[in-house]
């Protein structure tokens, strides 16, 4: 009966540590950026896919063990198994069957009042399954795009599974990100869930642990254009850098109006062009009516010249 006890403590004791693993693995402040980001983008398209008043919001964002998830799903439901290429790992997307059946009333012209149809236990068509095939495709794009800021990532629809048992991308005590987003459609509503396991997020975990990445997807162009003008506008002094010489104070206390110094160039030398000391081009002084003249005899290159 201790025995009992102690085995019991120590499964429990592990447990815990498994479980507050997979908590440290959930805080990924980026996660909920791109969330907020797929949500709208998400709603945006679907509403040009079903031409009717669509809104997604998140209904619950957690994080639990893959076999539980997997376990608690209805036999048959469509999962779709999604390879992030970038990745080289697997991801699932499931469209619910309420959601399901409503896309398809709507697809082909149903009434807008609510549907009472409601099967369960049988095998869903090749017609369902090609519109959940659709619906995963215009989702997994704007998956790519809302990732986009982070680490560029394809999502590519491998196969479409309707027995649970069959959608196996980790192991059961692996942890996995739970989405649950909410779809309605004036009517009628139903449920997506993204699935990703952290295993399939370790190429991009240390960004997604950041508080802030700079969203380089939303630049404002307007803004860009205004900086680009402002900066091209901006006023510089260019120099001519002719050359110099060492001297001793002495001599040069002893300089008097008619001296000539004589520098360490030769004529046809080229002389260096600045701009704020920084060296920019060369070429070669002469003399243009009164004033004197610098032609340019190589290209602006800042790199060439550094020092």
């Amino acid at each position: 009966m201790v025995e009992e006890q102690v085995s019991t403590g120590q499964r429990s004791g592990v447990q815990m540590l498994i479980d507050r693993a997979g908590s440290s693995q959930s805080k990924m402040p980026m996660m909920e950026i791109i969330f907020d980001r797929l949500i709208s983008l998400v709603s945006s398209s679907y509403r040009s896919f079903t031409s009717f008043t669509v809104d997604v919001e998140i209904e619950s964002n957690q994080t639990m063990r893959f076999g539980e998830y997997v376990e608690a799903l209805p036999n048959p439901t469509l999962i779709s198994i999604v390879k992030a290429v970038e990745w080289n790992s697997f991801i699932i997307l499931r469209v619910d069957q309420p959601l399901t059946y409503g896309l398809i009333d709507i697809l082909f012209g149903g009434q807008k009042a609510e549907p009472n149809l409601q099967v369960e236990g049988r095998l869903y068509t090749s017609i369902e399954q090609s519109i959940v095939h659709s619906i995963a495709d215009v989702f997994l794009n704007e998956l790519s795009t809302a990732f986009d800021p982070i680490s560029p990532i394809t999502f590519n629809l491998e196969r479409i599974e309707s027995n649970p048992r069959f959608a196996t991308i980790a192991r059961p005590e692996d942890t996995a990100i739970i989405l649950r987003l909410k779809m309605k459609m004036e009517s009628r509503n139903g449920y997506i869930d993204l699935v990703i396991p952290h295993s399939s997020l370790d190429p991009v975990k240390k960004i997604l642990q950041k508080s802030f990445l700079g969203d380089r997807a939303s630049k404002d162009q307007s803004w860009q254009s205004h900086m680009h003008t402002e900066i091209a506008n901006a006023s510089v002094t260019l120099s001519v850098y002719l050359n110099g010489i060492t001297s001793t104070i002495k001599n040069i206390a002893n300089l008097k109006v008619g001296d000539t110094i004589i520098l360490d160039k030769e004529p046809d030398e080229d002389i260096f062009i600045t701009i704020d000391k920084l060296k920019i081009s060369s070429g070669k002084i002469g003399k243009i009516g009164d004033n004197v003249a610098i032609k340019i005899s190589d290209e602006i290159n800042l790199n060439k010249y550094k020092s």
